[in-house]
């Protein structure tokens, strides 16, 4: 009979914890971070110049897709942008292990190109580097993914105002008696 009361009043407190329990607030960045990507056909002018010669030979394994993103991540609520990017698909996708993603660097670097272009040498017969064949074996066996960061190539422009009213930086300049020791 003790055993009884001890297990319900157990019972009961823990019902009562959890009845405590604050509810969860909702996430700000769920609208950026559970977004589906649209993986469509790519424009070949989508990297300044026409590329349907390069686009065509990569065939249905060029995707293009924008995902939207939050201009501040501290306010994720406010205003959001368009990052554009490109999947090269692997050529093999019964061996697909994963994505290898390139990022261009910066700042202002594209780099959208950099999964067509890396596809397409990586795969060529005529590739001259000595792994060549572990290369062509990255492009069978990983989606390759290019972006333009935010404010640069395909992805949503950036205005920052303008510096122009700012007066120049001018470096302090070397003590006279420094600038009498040099010849």
């Amino acid at each position: 009979m003790k055993l009884r009361h001890t297990s319900l009043l157990l019972l009961s407190l823990s019902a009562g914890l959890v009845a405590c329990r604050p509810t969860p607030a909702p996430d700000p960045l769920a609208a950026y971070t559970g977004q589906t990507l649209n993986w469509t056909a790519c424009d070949p002018t989508i990297l300044g110049e026409d590329q349907t010669k390069l686009f065509g030979a990569l065939g249905d394994r060029l995707r293009c897709a924008d995902m939207t993103v939050p201009a501040n991540w501290t306010k994720p609520n406010g205003t959001s942008m368009s990052v554009s990017l490109i999947r090269v698909a692997a050529a093999n996708q019964s061996k697909r292990q994963g994505a290898i993603f390139f990022n261009p660097g910066g700042p202002g670097g594209d780099g959208l190109a950099f999964a067509p272009y890396y596809a397409s040498f990586w795969e060529n017969e005529k590739n001259p580097l000595p792994n060549a064949e572990g290369l062509k074996q990255m492009a069978g066996e990983f989606d390759l993914i290019g972006f333009s960061p935010r404010g640069v190539g395909a992805s949503s422009r950036l205005y920052c105002g303008s510096n122009e009213l700012a007066d120049p930086i001018n470096p302090r300049r070397r003590t006279a008696a420094r600038r009498t020791l040099r010849p």
